[in-house]
């Protein structure tokens, strides 16, 4: 999936404006309910989804293209309304593509030493 720079900048005026709906509705919460609310899973939850909100927008202005939009999949999954970009029905995220790759092709693997854990990686 390509984007222009237009569209990645659209892009990152939406997350941020969400960014700050979910830390405005943070703050709501914390008001509404008091020192018991303190754990609430409702915070909980919505501070969860602004780290993946941040993240994403820190990918963005970092060049981080691919896992910037694997983030905003996550997002829009949950239930998270982003206008700015439309994902196809059959969309799969950049690592599914990068596994789905290397099960193909099992030779572009690097094998790990027993000191560095074993196994391979990509």
């Amino acid at each position: 999936m390509k984007l222009t720079d237009d569209e990645v900048g659209n892009l990152l005026v939406e997350l941020e404006q969400l960014d700050a709906r979910v830390r405005a509705r943070i703050k709501e919460l914390k008001s509404d309910l008091g020192l018991k609310g303190k754990f609430s899973p409702k915070i909980y939850e919505g501070r969860i989804i602004r780290g993946e909100i941040q993240s994403s927008i820190r990918d963005l202005k970092e060049g981080h293209l691919e896992r910037a939009l694997d983030q905003v999949w996550v997002l829009s999954q949950k239930g998270l309304k982003i206008k700015s970009i439309q994902f196809p029905r059959d969309h799969k995220t950049f690592s599914q593509l990068r596994q789905e790759c290397i099960r193909k092709n099992p030779e572009q693997l690097i094998k790990r030493s027993k000191s560095h854990g074993g196994g391979y990686r990509s």
